[in-house]
């Protein structure tokens, strides 16, 4: 179990940047995670909360993520995320939908599976997805996002 905690300054280059900002206005943010492990699965989980600032409203969130290995080489992972924004229009798209969409939601859900193939453990490996994503957006000007997904890349680190 780990418990993390963000305590973030009111600095407008906070929300600045290229593509996308660097963060989100947040004063304080907390998050409750573990990872669980028995022979060969794994249940990673993470709670989440945090208090916006200015126009960024706050925003609770749960992911739950069970993995099975197969061997040392292949897993299969699924994952579920849920985030909630207390007002409307508080979560922007996340990842390659705001590719798709620029407005914003106020509840957002996404169910991923996933192959990983490990060549060299997690410095190098082959992952291949699917993944269904929607966002609500209760103003009704915009954010509302519905689609799939699907990604195929390999992962190098050292």
């Amino acid at each position: 179990m780990r418990l993390d905690f963000l305590k973030q300054s009111d600095d407008p280059k906070n929300a600045t940047g290229s593509p996308q900002p660097f963060s989100r206005n947040h004063d304080h943010a907390l998050s409750l995670s573990g990872q669980f492990a028995q022979g060969p699965w794994t249940l990673n989980v993470d709670l989440a909360a945090s208090e916006g600032n200015g126009t960024q409203s706050d925003l609770k969130g749960i992911e739950l993520e069970p993995i099975y290995n197969f061997n040392e080489d292949w897993q299969l992972v699924f994952r579920y995320t849920y985030l909630q924004s207390k007002l409307a229009n508080g979560i922007y798209p996340i990842r390659y939908e705001s590719w798709v969409t620029p407005g914003r939601g106020d509840r957002y859900q996404e169910y991923y599976l996933g192959l990983n193939r490990y060549f060299y453990g997690h410095k190098l490996k082959w992952m291949l997805a699917v993944e269904h994503a929607h966002m609500h957006d209760s103003a009704a000007d915009g954010g509302a996002y519905a689609g799939w997904g699907f990604t195929s890349g390999f992962r190098v680190s050292w």
